[in-house]
Protein backbone atom coordinates (compact mmCIF):
# COMPACT_ATOMS: atom_id res chain seq x y z
CA UNK A 1 0.00 0.00 0.00
CA UNK A 2 3.20 2.46 0.95
CA UNK A 3 4.30 2.66 -2.68
CA UNK A 4 0.72 2.74 -4.04
CA UNK A 5 0.66 6.19 -1.93
CA UNK A 6 4.04 7.50 -2.64
CA UNK A 7 4.09 6.73 -6.11
CA UNK A 8 0.09 8.69 -6.28
CA UNK A 9 1.63 11.48 -4.47
CA UNK A 10 4.32 12.32 -6.66
CA UNK A 11 2.59 11.90 -9.74
CA UNK A 12 0.04 14.51 -8.20
CA UNK A 13 3.21 16.71 -6.73
CA UNK A 14 2.93 18.72 -10.28
CA UNK A 15 -0.51 19.53 -10.31
CA UNK A 16 -0.79 20.98 -6.75
CA UNK A 17 2.01 23.22 -7.04
CA UNK A 18 0.47 24.35 -10.90
CA UNK A 19 -2.77 25.02 -8.11
CA UNK A 20 -0.63 26.83 -5.68
CA UNK A 21 0.94 28.98 -8.13
CA UNK A 22 -2.01 29.51 -10.02
CA UNK A 23 -3.72 30.67 -6.15
CA UNK A 24 -0.40 32.76 -5.45
CA UNK A 25 -0.49 34.83 -8.49
CA UNK A 26 -4.63 35.37 -8.06
CA UNK A 27 -4.84 36.52 -4.77
CA UNK A 28 -1.04 38.31 -4.52
CA UNK A 29 -0.59 36.22 -1.32
CA UNK A 30 2.61 34.43 -0.23
CA UNK A 31 3.31 30.82 -0.37
CA UNK A 32 1.81 29.77 3.30
CA UNK A 33 -1.24 31.87 2.67
CA UNK A 34 -1.76 30.28 -0.74
CA UNK A 35 -0.97 26.85 0.92
CA UNK A 36 -3.74 27.71 3.94
CA UNK A 37 -6.26 28.41 1.16
CA UNK A 38 -5.31 25.72 -0.63
CA UNK A 39 -5.31 23.41 1.99
CA UNK A 40 -9.34 25.18 3.40
CA UNK A 41 -10.37 24.16 -0.05
CA UNK A 42 -9.16 20.75 -0.08
CA UNK A 43 -10.74 19.97 3.75
CA UNK A 44 -14.37 21.96 2.67
CA UNK A 45 -14.40 19.75 -0.77
CA UNK A 46 -13.64 16.46 0.91
CA UNK A 47 -16.40 17.25 3.94
CA UNK A 48 -19.20 18.46 1.66
CA UNK A 49 -18.09 15.20 -0.70
CA UNK A 50 -18.95 12.65 2.17
CA UNK A 51 -21.44 14.82 3.75
CA UNK A 52 -23.31 14.01 0.11
CA UNK A 53 -22.57 10.38 0.10
CA UNK A 54 -23.95 10.16 3.32
CA UNK A 55 -26.87 11.95 2.35
CA UNK A 56 -27.43 9.63 -0.31
CA UNK A 57 -26.85 6.50 0.98
CA UNK A 58 -29.04 7.12 3.99
CA UNK A 59 -26.07 7.69 6.64
CA UNK A 60 -24.18 5.46 9.16
CA UNK A 61 -25.78 2.29 9.28
CA UNK A 62 -27.42 1.28 12.81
Amino acid sequence: MRPLRLSLALAAAPAFDIALTSIMQRTRLNKAAAFGIMLLSIAVATSTTLGAVLLVLGGFPG
